[in-house]
């Protein structure tokens, strides 16, 4: 089992997109520390105020995207390169655990490196990770190592699992032949977001709807600020989505 080939190929997959990505998006950050910097004003004393939260939401959108585009070159190129659907899946894993582990140091660098940009710039801009975002109750009286501790772990946590359940949606759509993917393209939209509601608002007087809200916010700890829900949940999504996709993968043929 050659699981270091498969593995390197497929994080070297990654490693373009990833230093674009935290370009673009160091670019965007400086733009709205110069834009908040110079509209967001306090008359009282002169400094520039304002707020930037949940930065790292954008590298939780990027990484749920790399999943969806990550199986059918890979898939393919390695499956003819005679590394087999078992291997192949292994060094899927570490390269997701491993984006997972750099990400989120990257994500504390940038915001660290914003917030002295924010001092030397002499601006009173607030640079806020998701964690202290979301949990803003559970930080206080925390010290600063607990909050970067917190971060990582909420930040790798949700990585994986959001990469993973891109990888099995896109692995969902290969398996099915075309009709089966209009079906489901359009069909779970329409159901969740047009018959669900209306049925429940007609029929079930919104209990659907507030049994599902109540049960994300306790899954992942938002009214009660327990991050640790949010990391359980995590996983539990990620050991999910990953049994999944080796269900799908292992009788996966190769496309043209």
């Amino acid at each position: 089992m050659n699981i270091k080939a498969s593995y390197h190929y497929q994080f070297e997959d990654h490693k373009k997109s990833i230093l674009i990505f935290y370009f673009v998006l160091t670019c965007v950050y400086l733009l709205m520390l110069v834009s908040m910097s110079a509209v967001v004003y306090s008359t009282d004393n002169g400094v520039s105020t304002g707020s930037i939260g949940g930065m790292d939401i954008s590298t939780l959108i990027y990484v749920f995207i790399a999943g969806l585009c990550a199986f059918r070159e890979s898939f393919g190129m390695l499956l003819q390169n005679g590394i087999s659907r078992k291997t192949l899946f292994a060094g899927r894993i570490l390269t997701v655990l491993t984006i997972g582990l750099i990400l989120p140091v990257l994500d504390r660098i940038l915001i660290v490196v914003m917030r002295l940009l924010n001092q030397l710039s002499g601006t009173n801009i607030r640079f806020a990770s998701l964690f202290e975002q979301v949990y803003s109750l559970k930080i206080i009286g925390m010290s600063q190592f607990s909050i970067i501790i917190y971060s990582y772990l909420l930040d790798l946590f949700l990585y994986i699992s959001m990469m993973t359940l891109g990888y099995m949606i896109t692995l969902i759509f290969y398996r099915l032949n075309n009709a089966g993917r209009i079906v489901v393209g359009a069909g779970v939209p329409i159901t969740f977001f047009i018959l669900l509601p209306t049925f429940d608002s007609m029929f079930m007087n919104g209990r659907i709807s507030s049994s599902l809200l109540k049960c994300i916010d306790t899954s992942f700890g938002f009214s009660a600020q327990q991050p640790l829900n949010a990391m359980i949940t995590s996983v539990c999504m990620f050991l999910v989505c990953s049994c999944l996709s080796w269900l799908l993968i292992r009788r996966a043929n190769i496309k043209g």
